[in-house]
């Protein structure tokens, strides 16, 4: 009897493993044109820069605007769309807001933060009367400004340099305080520096960080250029900050940077507050995320215009590279062994699966195209095979060419957004907005962009523990169903919570027949939702 128990069991695991291998990605045709929106401006190039999916699933993007004939900021596009593609007529002037007061010098992923009440939240450098300034909006969920919020909704802070760039705009959730995270120059020598500033709830200074609001990183050495790509708040309101860090031959490297809550250095991260990494190329760090309490930075590392790979670095809570993973802490790769240049600009993790979107090249020379990538890694860094087969996707719409994808997230019943630009097809002079939706067999599928929790064991006996991985939050609620899509009545399901908070126990489980279950747990912010096995 045991014997056949194990190899049903093994022929369970076989069934799954046969099934993830051929875990397909295709369009989801019922968004847009195909799967695909496409959308131009005449005479601009724009790029999307950022996204967020609405509670009721709409998809609210980001663009950055730039003139196309003399490559000058013109702005940046905020749109709201529908679950099938097309604009929101209900938010602004007809699903757009044209923002013509900020530009970004390279645009971090967190210049956007949509906040729990649907109100929205962008940041820049100040055009016009503002430059040079941190400029940042909040407007409302239907696209107006927020008159609550600074002066008729916008707030504008000269932190001191020549030039000031705001880069991310997040929430301290201890006492709902706002950050902004960007970088100076100052007229002695200019050069990028780091720099956080902090507000109240309705835009004003909050006196008790930094000095007067402000906070500047100093540690860093003096003559070196340091420009903010991503920034990462923890529970306890450090805030960690993602820098390419230029040395003195030109190139850049990863640099991994931490201050306290109250915006003072914190010298026990990294050496001195940072750590700067090198992976022996032009290195240039785009993407952070929080895993089972580890920092993982993504980026890439290119030798030459048409020689780039994959970069990804990984560091314990204390900064220090974790030397398990990779080669000391640090893994460079292609897509595939015939491929010259892949970068990754932006990354979710969904149930210990690293999905990313960037930018794949083909051929060379005069024949040289960039396409949007999608690629899935496992969580030691490696390539996931399962995914669409070869573990990628390149992807360019029809009739446009030099295409990436700077943004990902997440949507319903299984899809995957990503975003981006391309160029019309022989006219480099436009560049479009480009917004694909897929759909992908993937187990896990959470509505929020940030993974919050992880399960184990899985398979499972009679109990499952459920574990966060922001350090932020627990789940408040589980719906458990069986793979028909019956709910099954929650009544048994019994939870106890340990003594440190970041972990609940899902017992009473060991009357479930044996076979496969969907466990959806529910927080403030979202659910994320398992597929799990009952032995």
């Amino acid at each position: 009897m045991e014997r056949f128990y194990l190899r049903t069991l093994l022929l369970v695991f076989v069934l799954i493993a046969n099934s993830a291998s051929a875990q397909p990605i295709s369009l989801d045709g019922s968004f847009g044109n195909s799967g695909t929106v496409f959308q131009t401006y005449e005479g601009y190039l724009c790029a999307v820069v950022s996204m967020r999916t609405t509670s009721d699933g709409k998809l609210l993007i980001y663009a950055a605007r730039d003139e196309s004939e003399f490559f000058q900021s013109a702005g940046f596009i905020l749109q709201r769309r529908s679950t099938d593609g097309s604009l929101d007529t209900s938010f602004g002037n007809n699903g757009v807001v044209l923002i013509e007061g900020i530009e970004h010098d390279g645009s971090s992923n967190k210049c956007l933060l949509l906040l729990s009440d649907g109100k929205i939240m962008v940041t820049g450098r100040g055009q016009n009367a503002n430059f040079g300034n941190f400029v940042t909006y909040r407007f409302n969920a239907d696209g107006s400004l927020d008159s609550s919020f600074g002066t008729n909704g916008v707030v504008v802070t000269d932190v001191g340099g020549v030039v000031d760039e705001a880069k991310a705009v997040l929430l301290q959730t201890a006492g709902n305080k706002i950050v902004v995270v960007g970088e100076f120059q100052d007229e002695v020598n200019p050069v990028r520096k780091p720099c956080v500033v902090r507000y109240l709830e309705n835009g004003t200074l909050d006196s008790t960080f930094g000095v007067g609001g402000k906070a500047f990183f100093t540690t860093l050495p003096e003559n070196s250029d340091n420009q903010i790509t991503d920034v990462h708040v923890e529970a306890n309101g450090k805030i960690v900050m993602v820098i390419n860090h230029k040395t003195s031959n030109g190139d850049s490297d990863f640099c991994l940077a931490r201050l306290a809550a109250n915006g003072i250095v914190d010298t026990g991260f990294g050496n001195n507050g940072a750590q700067i990494t090198d992976f022996g190329g032009d290195d240039r760090v785009n993407c952070i995320r929080k895993y089972d309490n580890t920092y993982y930075l993504f980026g890439s590392s290119a030798t030459s215009d048409e020689s780039s790979q994959i970069a990804i670095s990984r560091y314990n809570s204390a900064g220090i590279l974790i030397q398990a993973f990779g080669v000391n802490g640090k893994k460079l790769m292609n897509r595939a062994a015939d491929s010259n240049y892949d970068v990754i600009y932006h990354v979710d993790i969904i149930n210990e699966k690293i999905i990313a979107v960037g930018a794949g090249g083909t051929g060379t020379g005069d024949s040289f195209n960039l396409h949007g990538l999608i690629i899935q890694l496992n969580i030691d860094g490696s390539i996931d095979t399962f995914f669409n087969q070869t573990g990628y996707k390149l992807f360019n719409a029809p009739n446009t060419s030099y295409g990436s994808y700077y943004s990902i997230t997440r949507g319903t019943s299984g899809s995957i957004f990503a975003a981006g630009t391309a160029y019309l097809q022989n006219d480099y002079s436009t560049g479009g907005i480009l917004i694909n939706r897929f759909l992908t067999s993937t187990l896990s599928v959470d509505v929020n962009s940030d993974s919050r929790f992880s399960i184990s064991p899985n398979p499972f006996n009679d109990k499952i523990q459920i574990k966060s991985l922001t350090d932020s939050e627990l789940p408040e609620m589980f719906e458990l169903y069986d793979i028909t899509g019956r709910l099954i009545n929650a009544s048994n399901i019994r939870t106890a919570t340990n003594s440190e908070q970041s972990m609940i126990e899902v017992s009473g489980l060991d009357t479930l027949s044996s076979g496969i279950y969907v466990l959806i747990a529910k927080s403030n912010s979202g659910i994320q939702k398992f597929k799990i096995l009952k032995k």
